[in-house]
């Protein structure tokens, strides 16, 4: 079973209305970053994550495009898709709403364990997010 790890939504508690930049995972273990352009844009893996190991999972938006990176390597990328919907709103952690996502869960919450969960204000290179995963140990 799947869920969402992390994303923005417009409710700080119960489901949100609106709901966007997210990362979830699919009943078959499939990590998805998905962001609403005024469709729902997603990039997904290829590889399912389900396997009961810890795993360092970033997703990046910018001008470099969408990218989806699970143990420092770049699992799926899409450069057409530079931002989101603009909102305000809450970074949700371990659940929320996925109606209208492509292969959503069947639960909305994560049906695992989170650590170390962090947002940046800008969009991070691709050896900075391998720094940080090869940092995880120290």
């Amino acid at each position: 079973m799947g869920g969402e790890l992390i994303g923005f939504g417009n409710q700080q508690t119960g489901l949100s209305t609106y709901y966007d930049r997210m990362i979830y995972m699919r009943d078959d273990g499939h990590l998805v970053f998905g962001a609403y352009t005024g469709t729902e844009a997603t990039i997904a893996s290829t590889a399912a994550f389900n396997d009961s190991q810890w795993h360092h999972v970033a997703a990046s938006l910018g001008s470099g495009g969408m990218r989806l990176y699970v143990d420092g390597v770049l699992h799926a990328s899409d450069a057409t898709v530079t931002s989101g919907e603009y909102f305000t709103g809450y970074w949700r952690i371990g659940g929320d709403r996925l109606y209208g996502w492509p292969n959503p869960p069947s639960s909305f919450y994560f049906a695992g364990h989170l650590d170390e969960v962090a947002v940046y204000g800008s969009q991070l290179t691709t050896e900075r997010i391998q720094a940080h995963y090869h940092g995880r140990d120290r």
